[in-house]
Order: C-alpha cells, then structure tokens, then sequence
C-alpha cells in the first residue's frame, strides 16, 4: 500500500507522521530538522492528529482518535499495542501486566520486544510501559524521551 508523509512542528521539533489511506502507518520523533517533503494536502486524519499532537506536547490530556495501518505486523504486536493503547494518559504499566492482559503471562520479555517495533510511539503510548521495579525501560525514542513523556504527563 502507497504511503504518503506528513510534518507535525510541536515545541519539540519536527514529528514525520507516514500514513496510507487505511490510517496512520508511523510516527517518527524526534526529526532532526525539518526535511524537504513535497506532499499533497493531508487527509481530515491527519490535521486532526495534528492537533492533537499540538494539545499533548502542550500538556494537555490527549487520547489520540486515529486509525492506524499496522498492516504488515504479527499478530501478538497487535495485540500488545491494543493493550498499551489502553494504558491511560497519566498511568504506566509493567511489561509482565501488559503481558498477563493478553493473555500470555511470562511473555514479558517478548511485550518489550512488540513495544520496540511500535510504529506509532505517542498514539501506541509504548512510554507508559515500564519495568516491573518502576525503572523506565528500553524506548524508540531513547530515555531521555521517555522520561520527558512520562513526565509531561506526570505519570504515576
């Protein structure tokens, strides 16, 4: 399927959104620069991830409304992702409850490995998930994000 990309400028930086007619397919932060990217107007999907990307990084609780196009990944990544989506603005979660709400307990190790391969870190929030001892765990991101995710949202 045909992708298209799109720029998002947040307070932050520059945020590169790839998306396909089924729905949002990638999100990539922190974009170094801004890159040249000729691209036709956005979908109605997108100028609302917009502003809601716009309304997170300020600081306002967001849930994040938009289709994704995960077409191309396993099923148990689907899955672990559908459970991480649920994990609410300002909360974390373990690796092992991510895994025991799937229904796989003991597969902690392969929920960090499907949060690593997130396409959509912030819309799939993989930030909130974190060691069972509250360390905060591996992040596409980096760290430093994590921990600046998790505080923007004061998470607990």
């Amino acid at each position: 399927m045909s992708q298209n990309e799109y720029l998002v400028k947040v307070k932050e930086g520059w945020i590169l959104l790839a998306y396909s007619k089924k729905g949002l397919c990638s999100l990539n932060f922190p974009v170094k620069r801004k890159p040249v990217i000729l691209s036709r107007k956005p979908p109605l999907f997108i100028v609302k991830l917009e502003k809601e990307l716009k309304n997170y990084f300020s600081g306002k609780k967001q849930k994040f409304s938009c289709l994704l196009d995960l077409e191309g990944f396993t099923k148990f990544q689907v899955k672990v992702w559908k459970a991480a989506k649920k994990i609410p603005y300002g909360k974390t979660c373990s690796y092992s409850e991510i895994a025991k709400k799937i229904g796989s307990p003991g597969s902690a190790r392969a929920v960090g490995n499907a949060l690593g391969k997130n396409p959509c870190p912030i819309v799939i929030p993989c930030h909130r998930v974190v060691k069972n001892d509250g360390s905060l765990g591996g992040f596409s991101g980096g760290r430093d994000w994590k921990r600046k995710l998790l505080e923007l949202e004061a998470a607990k």
